[in-house]
């Protein structure tokens, strides 16, 4: 178990050496909180006696969910296609580790990888905390909804990268399937209300879920929907590893 352990470990360190020790992260870290810098000032600071009490601070929280939308696709698109397009795959494989422990070490990664990208953005809150009240619990809960959202387009694009041999295509096609995440919450709104597919749309509209924990909503039916749409993509890509490797 804990030979197990060591090497579930340094797959996980191996997989954030990809990114910690190249520029790409940098340059994520730099757009985006020049993006969010930008908008926060001019979309939510006012003077003080305009300033809201408690301040509200789900307009950049949701910011942030977009950011990661468009983030998310390329983070996840090397984790498989380009192992694949290199050759690095294969010798992975062989490795005295299961397709389990390749899959969730990457899935990890990834996210410890997201969440250090939104760590410079609680200097937000720090500042907004020293000119105004703030629900902290919302904030906390707000955060959780973001990352549930990165867990859910890392968990697709990393299936999808199982599947692609060009990490530009996995991209693309991780970007247009975290996109239409948001189109469903978009075309119910479209239909009439008798419609059985309206129905359908909005049970499965994981973008109305994260939508509650920007507002500092938690209900455990969101959770268990979240987490099983993670789950349900991740095996999908242990199972995809596994045929690839009895070919």
């Amino acid at each position: 178990r804990g030979s197990n352990m060591s090497r579930f470990v340094a797959l996980v360190r191996r997989e954030l050496g990809v990114y910690f020790y190249s520029p790409i992260a940098y340059v994520i870290l730099t757009g985006m909180l020049f993006v969010t810098g930008f908008m926060f000032f001019f979309g939510n600071v006012k003077p003080s006696n305009d300033m809201r009490i408690p301040f509200q601070f789900d307009q950049t929280l949701y910011l942030l969910v977009w950011i990661v939308i468009f983030i998310c696709p390329w983070v996840t698109a090397r984790l498989l296609a380009e192992e694949k397009h290199t050759g690095t795959l294969e010798t992975l494989m062989t490795a005295p580790v299961s397709e389990l422990q390749v899959v969730l070490a990457k899935f990890l990664s990834a996210m410890v990888f997201i969440a250090y990208l939104l760590l410079p953005t609680l200097a937000y809150v720090g500042l907004i905390y020293s000119h105004a009240d703030i629900d902290l619990g919302a904030i906390v809960t707000g955060y959780c909804g973001v990352l549930l959202a990165a867990g859910w387009i890392v968990s697709i694009g990393m299936f999808i990268s199982s599947l692609c041999r060009n990490q530009m295509t996995a991209g693309i096609l991780t970007l247009l399937a975290s996109m239409g995440l948001f189109l469903i919450a978009i075309i119910p709104s479209l239909m009439p209300e008798e419609l059985w597919v309206k129905e359908f749309l909005e049970a499965v509209n994981l973008v109305r879920y994260t939508e509650d924990f920007l507002r500092g909503v938690v209900d455990s039916r969101q959770l268990v929907v979240g987490f099983s749409v993670m789950l349900f993509f991740l095996y999908q890509t242990v199972v995809a590893l596994g045929s690839r490797r009895w070919r």
